[in-house]
């Protein structure tokens, strides 16, 4: 999460990795909001070809947030780096 007030644009990459089935994924994610809404676009390239998870983000409680759901039950791995810029 980051402060709506704090945060206008935020950029993510995210690794993924399912170590179960050897699959890996980089995604690029970038967000920003208008105070009351969060838009989102995102761009990957994956090992199979297949998207290991979705991306959705939301404003909640004064904070912008990235949110995923893995797409599989499988052991999922998770990195991220942000980048933000000021409102």
């Amino acid at each position: 999460t980051s402060a709506t007030a704090s945060y206008r644009s935020i950029k993510y990459d995210v690794s993924v990795t399912d170590a179960t089935n050897s699959r890996y994924a980089l995604y690029s994610i970038l967000i920003t909001h208008d105070g009351s809404n969060a838009y989102i676009s995102s761009s990957n390239v994956s090992s199979t070809g297949v998207d290991l998870g979705t991306f959705d983000a939301d404003i909640s409680g004064g904070n912008v947030r990235l949110l995923v759901t893995p797409a599989t039950s499988d052991s999922m791995t998770y990195k991220f780096i942000k980048t933000a810029i000021d409102v």
